[in-house]
């Protein structure tokens, strides 16, 4: 994706839950970037036990468009929507974003670059994130204890992202912590097993309200956590590269 060519073929997984808001708007804003960033792509909506209006939404947003998929999970568990929507991809390349989380400048970066790396993670950094500070304090707290116990290298990993899936699906398969620790889990197992790993800092825009009860959600969090540091034990790190900074936005 040089010189103003379209990249070839991208599937592209977004997990939904009780997005009625704002889940038709979002998706119109994505098949527009798509339609001018790829030649062939699709959107794999993994819907997890919603119970608003969400669902018959991408069915109506289905109807109109047959590159938007959508399946359907009974529990409302992000970890394995995020798991389930990548084993639904049919390309070899596979971004993934949250429906209020994805951004243009990641994704033509990522492309441009992804045939050299197996991993491009899109990286929430203080100056760029907008969120409330609470938000942007916790997620600072997490990295920190992911590259203190967990050894991580990048400096985020929950988010967007852009894999190669053939070297990807060995790491995919071996997770083993779900909900809030799954795209952690997945960043640290391609660190240890040495694959090519790129880092681009990302703008964060809150478009709606933290939903989930905060004391609920840092407990859920803390248990998970304890989970993947005891999982990862037994996980050796072959790791002897480094991770590559691509362009900064500005």
């Amino acid at each position: 994706m040089h010189n103003g060519e379209k990249f070839s073929k991208l599937s592209v997984t977004i997990n939904v839950y009780n997005e009625e808001e704002i889940i038709e708007d979002q998706i119109a804003q994505i098949t527009a970037m798509l339609d001018e960033l790829v030649d062939a792509w699709e959107i794999v909506l993994c819907e997890n036990g919603s119970t608003d209006n969400t669902a018959n939404i991408i069915k109506s947003i289905m109807r109109k468009d047959s590159r938007v998929r959508m399946i359907r999970l009974k529990e409302g568990n992000i970890g394995l929507a995020i798991l389930a929507g990548f084993k639904e991809c049919k390309f070899d390349f596979a971004a993934r974003f949250e429906i209020e989380f994805w951004d243009r400048r990641f994704l033509e970066i990522a492309l441009n670059n992804i045939e050299n790396f197996d991993l491009i993670v899109g990286v929430k950094i203080f100056r760029l994130d907008n969120r409330r500070i609470l938000r942007r304090i916790l997620t600072l707290l997490l990295n920190t204890a992911l590259r203190n116990f967990l050894g991580m290298r990048t400096m985020d990993s929950r988010g967007m992202k852009v894999l190669y899936l053939p070297t990807m699906r060995n790491i995919l398969d071996n997770v083993s912590v779900y909900r809030g620790m799954t795209d952690p889990e997945i960043v640290i197992r391609a660190e240890r097993a040495n694959l090519r790993i790129g880092q681009i800092p990302v703008p964060v825009q809150e478009i709606r309200q933290e939903r989930k009860h905060l004391i609920k959600k840092l407990i859920f969090n803390f248990i998970d956590f304890v989970k993947l540091y005891i999982n990862l034990r037994r996980v050796p790190s072959n790791f002897t590269g480094h991770i590559t900074n691509l362009n900064r936005i500005n």
